[in-house]
Parts: structure tokens; C-alpha cells; sequence
């Protein structure tokens, strides 16, 4: 079986099985999907079962800890153009971190990839990819996988049943984001919070709401705008009984960024 590791995703694998037999691999691949649902993980395995990458010696791993700089994706060139290990060199982006500049020096690597190369794209909002790179690239888009084949893979921990429960509602079918809330504590607990705060928000209690908005604003503006993150996304999947919620929720992310006073922008939030 082809990328046997991967859960889930199985027209993507078709997809990929189909275009080696072809012989119509592509150089260069936009894996595109909302944070947390395994586009990563994928790339990583398709580079070793599908391009044939030596995993520690062709593979290359950036902007995942931080942002990629120009100067990495000026050299990118000259490390995908090194005589492979295996069958191939892939270099596996996340393009959520590119800045201009950086994009704009990667377009080297795009017109003119080193033979042997792969090199592989993966961004939540294909939209902001700049329009020189989205053109020289295949778009691949990547959705949530089912319940059922998330707790296959919680099935692997040790979890009580009420944890794993849990951790099922908060991923909503995003296999990554499940994995990191089985591992990582901290980030578990920090996504419970958001999960009850966001149930106060939909709440018609005005009072209730304000006791949260009070408790929002003792945490750091990094992780205030990952809530109001959280909030859009269950706002654009769940209806509530609060429909003016979805422009608040834009209006504290605009907010947010602007540094409005952060009580002011999540008591307006909270209202």
C-alpha cells in the first residue's frame, strides 16, 4: 500500500499513485488546506514511498519553527541541486510563513528546479500564495477525515474514554491537530479553554459573557488572537443563536491587530 502511514486523504493517494504509474509527477505541488488535517505529514511520507527521498539526506523541512528568511530560499536552489541519496531532493515549505521577499527569491528555484527536485508547498489560503508561484505549481487541496479514522489513530495512546472524546470534538476531523492534542498537554488544555470560553460567547447571558471577556484579557495577544481564530472557524461550520457573532469575531481579529485596547476590543467582542 502507498503511504501506508497516512490516515486518511485516500483521493490524494489515488491521485499520486495514478501520476507515477503515468509518469506525470510534477516538480512542484501546493498542498492547500486549514491548519492541523495532516497535509505535512503527508508530504513528508509521500516524499519517501512516491519521489523515493532518503528521508534524513533529500528531505528538507521549512518554515515550520520559524519563517522561512530570503536567504534559505536563496539557497534552496543550491540544496536541491545536490546529487540525491535516494531518487530525489524534496524541500517541503510552509508557505503560511513567507514573506515577499522570501516568495519572490523562491521563483529561482520555480523556473528553473534542479533536475531530480521536488518541491512541495503547504499553506492554509492558497490566496495569498503571490500569483507568480500559485501559477507554477499544482494545487492539491486537502480536507478532514472522519472521526472513525482519527480514533484509529488515538487508539494508539493511552487515553481514557472521556479524553479521548475530547480530543475528538476539539480536532473535528484535522488528524494533525489531534495528534497535538494527544502529545502536548499545555496546548490540549489551552484548547479546552478556547472550546468554553467560545459556549460563553454563543450564550444569550450578557453577564456570563463579560465574566469571560474579563478572563480572555489576562492572556498574552498571540494567544487571544488564536481564540478569535477558533471562533471564526466554529462560527463558519455552526449555526448560533447570535448571527451578528461572525462580524464581531472579524471586527477583534481587525482589532487585535490594530492594538486597540485589548479589554475595549474583547468587551465589544463579548457584548
Amino acid at each position: 500500500m502507498t503511504l501506508p502511514k497516512t490516515i486518511g486523504h485516500e483521493k490524494q493517494k489515488r491521485y499520486f499513485e495514478q501520476a507515477r504509474d503515468a509518469g506525470r509527477l510534477a516538480h512542484a505541488y501546493a498542498f492547500v488546506g486549514e491548519p492541523g488535517i495532516g497535509k505535512t505529514s503527508f508530504a513528508l511520507e509521500l516524499a519517501r514511498e512516491i519521489f523515493g527521498a532518503e528521508p534524513t539526506l533529500d528531505t528538507f523541512l521549512l518554515g515550520e519553527s520559524e519563517p522561512m528568511r530570503v536567504e534559505d530560499a536563496r539557497n534552496l536552489q543550491n540544496l536541491l541541486a545536490l546529487t540525491p541519496a535516494g531518487k530525489s531532493k524534496v524541500a517541503i515549505l510552509n508557505a503560511d510563513t513567507l514573506d515577499a521577499e522570501a516568495a519572490s527569491a523562491l521563483l529561482k528555484t520555480l523556473e528553473e528546479p534542479p533536475a531530480r527536485s521536488v518541491l512541495i508547498l503547504v499553506v492554509s489560503n492558497f490566496y495569498k500564495v503571490l500569483p507568480t508561484i500559485a501559477s507554477r505549481v499544482q494545487k492539491i487541496v486537502f480536507g478532514r477525515v472522519s472521526d472513525e479514522q482519527i480514533s484509529a489513530i488515538l487508539d494508539q495512546y493511552d487515553l481514557d474514554t472521556s479524553r479521548k472524546q475530547e480530543i475528538l470534538s476539539l480536532a473535528d476531523g484535522r488528524i494533525g491537530l489531534a495528534k497535538r492534542l494527544t502529545t502536548d498537554e499545555t496546548f490540549f488544555v489551552s484548547m479546552k479553554s478556547f472550546a468554553e470560553y467560545f459556549e460563553t460567547l454563543k450564550s444569550l447571558e450578557r453577564f456570563k459573557r463579560l465574566q469571560t471577556s474579563a478572563r480572555l484579557a489576562e492572556l498574552e495577544t498571540d494567544q487571544l488572537h488564536d481564540f478569535v481564530r477558533f471562533g471564526m472557524r466554529k462560527f463558519a461550520i455552526e449555526p448560533f443563536a447570535r448571527p451578528q457573532l461572525g462580524q464581531k469575531l472579524v471586527d477583534a481579529w481587525r482589532d487585535l491587530g490594530a492594538n486597540v485596547n485589548v479589554r475595549l476590543a474583547l468587551d465589544n467582542l463579548f457584548l
